[in-house]
């Protein structure tokens, strides 16, 4: 089996509703900044820090 920090490395853009906003919290904890690629052409940068905050001030939907 794959460790964990494996499949963070091909996260897709948040929007698309297949990455859990817990998901990207947890990768995280593996990596410092991570890249998510923006289907219309880009990454979007992800600091961990920010992060925290989106999951406190998101509601569970």
């Amino acid at each position: 089996m794959n460790p964990p920090y494996k499949k963070y490395r091909s996260l897709r853009n948040i929007g698309d509703g297949l990455i859990k906003k817990d998901e990207i919290v947890e990768a995280c904890k593996f990596f410092e900044k991570l890249f998510i690629r923006n289907p219309s052409g880009g990454n979007i940068e992800v600091d961990a820090r920010e992060l925290e905050e989106v999951k406190t001030n998101t509601s569970s939907s």
